[in-house]
């Protein structure tokens, strides 16, 4: 409530600064456009009243601006918790980058199996995973989908070692690594919570 009841006073303060500005651009430019008197005294009225419409215009214009960069500070704040989550999830997911298709019959006749996902691309050699390898099982369990070959992965916590069953080259392998642990002291309770985390 209290949040919402600020952003309402920044917008009705940005909406008068705006409309100040606009006002005292328009009578500058009328003051202007008007025909010079020839008395001394009234030429020098119109002159100051000039100066002062110019400093209030340029003293509206920055609350304008003050009250705008308020306004984007919420914004830029949420774009930098998405950023910052974002590089958390590929540091403790390394496999949020790997592209995975079905394995079709066709492509199992390639490359030599009827099972598993085969790995399109496998950025930085993640879990040791090359182009072109078809992951068979993952801890035992078969992936029939990338999807579920995701789903899989995700039920590894931090810090846990990971084995893969793969063909490569036709060839029968099996891949161990060890999954790097959480960045410690970067989520909060808030964080924690929505995460799903003790």
């Amino acid at each position: 409530m209290a949040k919402r009841s600020a952003d309402g006073q920044r917008a009705r303060r940005a909406k008068r600064a705006a409309a100040c500005v606009g006002a005292l651009a328009l009578a500058a430019s009328a003051a202007a456009q008007q025909e010079p008197p020839d008395d001394d005294r009234e030429l020098e009225r119109i002159q100051t009243e000039l100066e002062e419409a110019a400093e209030s215009l340029e003293a509206a214009a920055r609350e304008l601006a003050r009250i705008s960069a308020e306004a984007m500070e919420p914004i830029v704040e949420g774009m930098r918790r998405q950023l910052r989550e974002l590089e958390r999830r590929q540091s403790a997911e390394p496999w949020a980058s790997l592209e995975l298709a079905p394995l079709s019959p066709e492509l199992g006749r390639y490359f030599g199996t009827d099972e598993g996902v085969l790995v399109v691309r496998a950025d930085d050699d993640v879990l040791g995973l090359r182009d072109g390898d078809v992951i068979l099982d993952i801890g035992g369990r078969t992936p029939t989908s990338p999807e579920h070959a995701k789903k899989i992965l995700a039920s590894y916590a931090p810090g846990e070692t990971l084995r893969l069953t793969i063909m490569r080259d036709r060839q029968r392998q099996m891949l161990e690594s060890r999954l790097p642990p959480e960045p410690a002291g970067e989520d909060g309770p808030e964080d924690r919570e929505r995460l799903g985390r003790p």
